[in-house]
């Protein structure tokens, strides 16, 4: 025997004005978003760039450590597993980096292009540690240093006289780059950041874990 509904003879149908199958429903009060376009794009993320995480070196008695993950990101999405953030520059200096990784590359590059130039002059000359530390700290600072001033921005000033200031845009390499290896038989351990600052340390992290296992290991 079937149950009568509770509200009756007049009772709705199921669903009533509802959306149909793979579709929205517009609720009451409510409505839904436009799809983006050309003129109003979807921003998905905050920094459109891939970049790595931090990178931790440790100078010992004997030697150096240099760690780091291999998670490449792109804004808060990990998207690249294998990416490869610490280098061997020659037999006794190491390189790793942290921050934009289309920087560290472009930065690695000029590091063999260096590399390359040595072996050619020949005398049996490499790229000790030190000397790639000072090197990568001009590099830098040079970098930092080139200041983009040829867009200009009009501004009307009285309502009838037009004025052109530059607009001065900073564009470093942004990343922090530790550098390790032996330096006659004692171990080196620098950084330089993206602006160019250089210093040594018996423990250096960059990123975040500057501010996580520095703290722990001191």
């Amino acid at each position: 025997m079937a149950l009568p509904h509770p509200f009756g003879d007049t009772a709705p149908a199921f669903w009533t004005g509802g959306p149909g199958p793979a579709s929205h429903h517009n609720f009451p009060n409510k409505s839904v978003k436009p799809k983006s376009n050309m003129a109003n794009p979807t921003n998905h993320s905050q920094y459109p760039i891939t970049t790595g995480t931090s990178v931790f070196g440790l100078k010992f008695k004997d030697g150096v450590m240099i760690a780091a993950d291999t998670s490449g990101n792109y804004g808060s999405l990990s998207r690249y597993p294998n990416t490869q953030r610490v280098h061997k520059v020659n037999d006794t200096t190491v390189i790793a980096s942290s921050g934009d990784l289309a920087d560290f590359q472009y930065l690695h590059s000029l590091i063999k292009s260096k590399q390359t130039d040595e072996d050619i002059r020949g005398g049996g000359i490499t790229m000790r540690p030190e000397a790639l530390h000072c090197w990568l700290t001009r590099v830098l600072y040079n970098r930092r240093s080139k200041y983009d001033a040829e867009i200009f921005a009009p501004i009307k000033v009285f309502q009838q006289y037009w004025f052109f200031f530059p607009i001065v845009r900073f564009d470093p390499l942004w990343n922090s780059v530790i550098v390790g290896g032996m330096q006659e038989g004692k171990p080196f351990l620098g950084c330089v950041d993206y602006i160019g600052t250089a210093f040594t340390e018996n423990a250096i992290a960059t990123g975040i874990g500057a501010a996580m296992a520095i703290p722990i290991i001191k």
